[in-house]
């Protein structure tokens, strides 16, 4: 199945795929032949968009013979195939793709090797922020998985927990955990005592690091309409923080975190800025979200 091929499914089978903004191919060595598995053929009796895309999914890897997927895949061609798999995620059935991934990785687990590639493409394109395919959700599938499969070290699987750990608190319609800060004129209050008519972008940063700097200046930049701005200093340097406050804007919330946020992991930060949007109740929007994330939300909800 060419990657084209893929595209013209897409276009074919869904035609809510108008607003998809396209699908995704795996970066491959140049004159790297990719070897694709062929497309099953989706009975004619299926008309439903979502049910012919289940099926799909749940019998794209039938050509593949896991016992000897090596023999059939390279590694740049499982890749490529696994990312035509996660496109066609979006078009599917929301309450039936677990148990379709569950399946899959069913079967890859007769191939300890092909599950080890498995899991860490998943975490390469469900989980890394410079992926455009970056879905909490559907990696958190493969997580339930890694985190007891028998194919992956104790290492591998303790990772796993971890990752699934922090990949379920502060989910998207989940209220956002509440913690005490410090404002710029010495207040002590809360997350939860905010109060906010419109939607509230919150910033965790640290003074010390450049990402930040660039990352505020784009959130800066951009025109949020009446989004409230609170950015909070996460790390334990108070007099850091004292001696920066200031450069931030001033109709920003900006504060310093007393509850030791980050030890006692109410949020998990994998790397500086991390970003949430909530709306006017707190309630999480977005979750480590990009610029780009938040610029199209935000326009939507104004």
């Amino acid at each position: 199945m060419k990657f084209t091929t893929i595209l013209l499914l897409a276009s074919f089978l869904y035609a809510a795929t108008a607003s998809h903004s396209g699908a995704y191919t795996a970066e491959s060595p140049q004159k790297q032949t990719i070897k694709e598995l062929p497309l099953p053929k989706v009975p004619v009796s299926l008309t439903d968009p979502a049910g012919r895309a289940d099926y799909i999914l749940s019998h794209f890897w039938d050509a593949l013979d896991f016992d000897n997927a090596e023999n059939q895949l390279d590694s740049p061609s499982l890749e490529q195939n696994f990312v035509n798999y996660l496109n066609l995620f979006p078009h599917a059935d929301s309450d039936s793709l677990p148990g379709i991934v569950n399946s899959f990785l069913y079967e890859s687990e007769k191939n300890a090797n092909l599950a080890k590639q498995i899991y860490d493409l998943a975490y390469k394109y469900l989980d890394t922020k410079e992926s455009p395919l970056r879905n909490e959700t559907y990696y958190i599938y493969f997580l339930e998985n890694a985190k007891k499969s028998k194919a992956c070290d104790e290492a591998t699987r303790e990772r796993a927990s971890y990752r699934l750990e922090a990949a379920m608190k502060n989910r998207p319609g989940a209220d956002a955990s509440d913690f005490r800060f410090i404002t710029r004129d010495g207040k002590q209050t809360s997350l939860s005592a905010l109060a906010s008519d419109s939607p509230i972008l919150l910033i965790f940063y640290d003074p010390d690091c450049s990402h930040c700097s660039e990352t505020i200046n784009e959130i800066i930049k951009l025109h949020l309409g009446n989004t409230k701005i609170v950015a909070i200093d996460s790390e334990e340097d108070r007099e850091l923080w004292d001696n920066t406050k200031n450069t931030l804007p001033d109709s920003w919330t900006v504060g310093f975190a007393i509850d030791p946020v980050q030890d006692d992991e109410i949020y998990v930060f994998e790397e500086m800025p991390t970003i949430f949007l909530l709306d006017k109740d707190k309630k999480i929007i977005l979750k480590d979200a990009t610029i780009q994330e938040i610029k199209n939300t935000i326009s939507g909800l104004h």
